[in-house]
């Protein structure tokens, strides 16, 4: 049974070597995925759908292992046209040169916290100081800039204060607006 999530919307951008404008732009395109059935190729699924793509007809899927990085690795070398990659890498991706393109907010549930029914039953109060822990960690985000940005530093491996505000900025954007609640259809 899932009872929160730390973000409901899919925290992917994609990244290209050309500029486009538009996700269409990406029909007859070499597209870096993870493997099959992983969260990032679920995602391109879904995205490629919204956008009118058929993901099997439209473009060419090639299957990586790894993560963001290895598929911008190979976005550098020429081996794919776009990916998908963290949004928190976004402004490293603008540095590097690479385009950016945000689409519109998609829902989609990332990291839930789940628990399982028999679970819940026998270990209520356990579940519930979890949960409350974990909302408690993302009010912190909100209250504690400093203590916030140090994680997020080693996180990143990085001491760019651009990447680091930005990322920050996201979370805290995150973790203000939205409640660990999913949405009431999510809901079982």
């Amino acid at each position: 049974m899932t009872v929160g999530s730390w973000d409901n919307f899919v925290p992917y951008v994609w990244v290209t070597k050309e500029k486009i404008s538009d996700v269409r732009e990406l029909r007859g395109k070499r597209i870096g995925v993870n493997r099959a059935g992983s969260k990032p190729w679920l995602i391109i699924q879904v995205l490629l759908q919204n956008a009118g793509l058929d993901p099997v007809k439209d473009l060419t899927l090639l299957q990586m292992g790894g993560g963001s990085q290895e598929r911008v690795a190979a976005l550098m070398r020429g081996g794919i046209d776009a990916t998908l990659a963290d949004v928190l890498l976004e402004p490293i991706m603008k540095k590097r040169g690479f385009f950016v393109l945000r689409g519109r907010p998609t829902p989609f549930m990332n990291a839930p916290i789940a628990f399982k029914p028999s679970y819940l039953a026998s270990q209520r109060s356990t579940a519930k100081k979890f949960v409350k822990a974990f909302a408690d960690a993302t009010r912190y985000i909100v209250v504690n800039k400093p203590g916030t940005l140090r994680p997020l530093t080693q996180l990143l491996n990085t001491s760019d204060s651009e990447v680091i505000d930005f990322a920050y900025d996201y979370l805290h954007a995150n973790s203000r607006q939205r409640s660990i609640r999913p949405p009431r259809r999510w809901r079982i």
